[in-house]
């Protein structure tokens, strides 16, 4: 049944061109790729494609976490949030934890600190975990402008 759908693969677009299609929709990681290529086509039209996209520039791992940190940062979470949606999106470990040891160190407690100055108040320490916020950043929040614990 595998070969099944490997052979209708190889019947109509390539590898490389359904993986531009769902490029042109979102950025994935490449573990993302490989396993939706690896659905439809064999392991060496997979593998080839990928190959492709990585040499192109369009497969790239670093860029997906980078991305998604600014959004995260828009959104108003934290380091917790951040590893588990890079986790969801497959994104290769390394990457992942570099990823989120670097928010953590430059970017979290601002992220939390922009948070806690648009709910004017109204969020507490519990919030801010809720929303994904490592312990460490709540603690360098607690105690000022009426922080507290849950």
């Amino acid at each position: 049944m595998a070969g099944d759908s490997q052979t209708a693969g190889k019947a109509g677009k390539s590898a490389f061109s359904h993986a531009l299609l769902l490029l042109s929709r979102r950025d994935h990681s490449a573990a993302e790729m490989d396993d939706k290529l690896n659905q439809k086509y064999g392991r060496e039209e997979t593998d080839n494609a990928l190959s492709r996209l990585k040499k192109a520039g369009y497969l790239d791992d670093a860029r997906l976490a980078a991305e998604t940190v600014r959004k995260v940062r828009q959104g108003g979470k934290g380091a917790v949030y951040l590893r588990a949606l890079l986790e969801r999106r497959m994104v290769e470990r390394e990457v992942l934890e570099r990823t989120v040891r670097e928010y953590e160190e430059n970017g979290e407690k601002e992220a939390a600190d922009s948070f806690m100055r648009k709910s004017r108040g109204r969020a507490n320490a519990g919030a801010l975990k809720r929303r994904g916020f490592s312990e460490r950043a709540v603690e360098g929040l607690e105690g000022r402008d009426g922080i507290g614990g849950d």
